[in-house]
């Protein structure tokens, strides 16, 4: 990518960051239906554009620094799950738990492989990392039993 390429790339993901940040914080929208949140699966990191492009951005660090030191900050599950359903989530909670079920699942599942990809292409600059950890702040607005 060159440097014009990239800065339309970077101006296109602000744009799309702009507009979850309104929906999410001016509007208190979910960005997901019911209906998509009652179906949702695992991401196909193979075809996310988004994570393709952050494994671009680690093998250019790799290829300019040679170790990829660092971590991703996932955000917890119920933190992402917030993000795609909005105060929803809360409601899905005690309306819809199989719901919460479907999409926490989902959530794990795209964060522990997308993070087994990442900490793969690490360990082969000669880093290796073997834990996990994820920053979950809105598990303290339900109690553990909810949970």
């Amino acid at each position: 990518m060159n440097h014009q390429q990239a800065k339309e790339r970077a101006a296109k993901l602000r744009d799309l960051i702009n507009d979850y940040r309104y929906h999410y914080h001016v509007l208190n929208e979910s960005i997901i239906s019911d209906e998509a949140a009652d179906s949702l699966g695992p991401v196909d990191l193979d075809r996310n554009e988004i994570f393709r492009e952050l494994m671009q951005q680690i093998d250019w660090i790799a290829a300019s620094e040679g170790q990829v030191l660092g971590h991703v900050n996932w955000q917890g599950i119920l933190n992402n799950a917030q993000r795609l359903r909005g105060q929803n989530i809360f409601f899905d909670m005690i309306d819809s738990p199989e719901r919460c079920k479907t999409m926490f699942e989902a959530i794990h599942d795209t964060m522990v492989e997308a993070c087994g990809r990442v900490y793969a292409r690490q360990r082969k600059t000669g880093v290796d990392y073997r834990f996990f950890t994820v920053s979950n702040c809105l598990v303290n607005l339900v109690s553990p039993q909810q949970y």
